[in-house]
């Protein structure tokens, strides 16, 4: 029972640092999109790394969709963000918390 236990926390704390791995991809990604489409926005209108909330991020998406219109890298920075996520409620399942 105790090693079934110990296996389950190990491949939990295993697949708790694939997702952080997973995440923190999908967040490089993420901050390369802004930094590409701040690359084509005037000084005035660009968008600053802190302080996201909803009308900021709606916008960003808008001129995201306006500026590259084939949204290669929106899709690059959900697959590693969808990944993690499915990590971290496997390695949830495999701790026995879920």
């Amino acid at each position: 029972m105790a090693t079934t236990r110990n296996f389950g926390f190990l491949v939990g704390i295993a697949l708790f640092l694939f997702m952080m791995t997973f995440v923190l991809g999908g967040l490089v990604v993420s901050l390369e999109r802004v930094e590409k489409v701040n690359d084509l926005l005037p000084q005035d209108q660009r968008f600053q790394a802190l302080g996201w909330y909803y009308g900021k991020r709606r916008r960003f998406e808008k001129e995201y969709e306006r500026l590259f219109p084939d949204r290669k890298l929106r899709r690059k920075e959900r697959t590693p963000m969808l990944l993690g996520t499915i990590a971290l409620r496997r390695a949830c399942l495999a701790m026995g918390w879920l």
